[in-house]
């Protein structure tokens, strides 16, 4: 969700959302069909020893995706190596399969045109498509005054998303001309202007392993003795809060410095994982949810000083997370990136 300021630039209103309910899953739904009717073990071998044959149905399927407005049947090339292979293996021809299976009436093969009825070929999208209606429901509700609903990408050429989606949100819904290439081309935008999006909202809370002290509320399992001193290990140190919005020219200057310390005096290499989660205060870095970004390594060399600073902070600007070290002692800067979650 963004919203358009006075300098042309965009600041996000709400933090990235999404799932799996996309064109994709459409394919999957309809892959799950053949397997229904045919079997894993013939599908996966059908897929294997013809998979030019299965490209080319993939192919087509996708060409009526893009077309089917939920009114009409589906109608698909029929590779004649499938039913063959059926043949072979049931001793029995597809066609006359059908009728003992729950599809009677719902799939046919005619020719060499396999055919799906509207009514079956809508569950391939219901299901994406209610997930994208409740996704957009609960944002509005969440950021209200939103006069505009943009559908791009490849699915957004699906009439039946098209026609669900307008008469849920009616003139809320605008579709470019070619929405399939709306992405790339605001990817071109955006490599021109990274500073196209002024402010973003944090998708994640994001933070860093690290030991502390151990205290009487740690879990013991945690506990780790390290030169006679006993450490609770795995401890997510917050960097910054999901939700939180970031000015993206200003993120470099403004970012917190957060402190961390070597293990021991004879520490050569200090390790720092990041890690995400979507929630707002983890408190290990194995607690439900959470996801290892990255590592960075740097070698260090304390000088028997446990004290030895290393400043840490994290930018979240543009496409990348970026971490900058700092090794006060030796006066050295480590840098690291890593692509956003999801």
């Amino acid at each position: 969700m963004h919203e358009v300021n006075a300098d042309r630039t965009l600041s996000e209103l709400h933090q990235p959302t999404g799932g799996d309910f996309g064109g994709t899953k459409v394919d999957n739904e309809f892959v799950n069909l053949l397997v229904k009717i045919f079997g894993a073990p013939l599908y996966q071998k059908f897929k294997r020893n013809h998979i030019e044959k299965y490209i080319s149905l993939m192919q087509e399927f996708e060409t009526k995706k893009r077309t089917f407005d939920g009114s009409r049947r589906m109608a698909l090339q029929f590779p004649i190596e499938l039913g063959e292979m059926y043949l072979e293996d049931v001793d029995q021809t597809f066609q006359s399969a059908l009728h003992e299976t729950p599809f009677e009436g719902k799939v046919q093969c005619i020719a060499d045109k396999f055919i799906i009825v509207e009514e079956l070929a809508k569950t391939f999208f219901d299901d994406t498509i209610e997930q994208i209606v409740i996704t957009a429901d609960n944002l509005l509700k969440k950021v209200p005054n939103m006069n505009s609903i943009i559908l791009v990408g490849g699915f957004s050429e699906s009439p039946y998303l098209k026609s669900v989606m307008r008469r849920r949100f009616g003139d809320m819904i605008t579709i470019p001309l070619e929405p399939s290439q709306a992405v790339l081309n605001g990817a071109v935008v955006y490599g021109h202007r990274p500073l196209a999006i002024a402010e973003r909202v944090c998708k994640y809370t994001y933070g860093i392993g690290r030991m502390m002290k151990f205290k009487p509320h740690h879990p013991a399992h945690r506990k780790v003795k390290i030169d006679g001193l006993d450490y609770c290990d795995g401890i997510f140190n917050k960097h910054i809060e999901v939700g939180t919005k970031i000015r993206v020219a200003e993120d470099a200057e403004k970012a917190v410095v957060h402190k961390y310390f070597p293990t021991t005096t004879a520490m050569k290499q200090a390790v720092l994982d990041v890690y995400a989660s979507p929630f707002k205060d983890p408190m290990f870095v194995d607690d439900h949810g959470c996801q290892l970004v990255g590592l960075i390594k740097l070698d260090i060399d304390s000088h028997g000083d446990i004290y030895s600073e290393l400043l840490v902070k994290m930018m979240f600007g543009g496409t990348e997370l970026q971490v900058q070290v700092t090794d006060v002692k030796n006066n050295k800067i480590t840098n690291a990136s890593f692509g956003f979650l999801g």
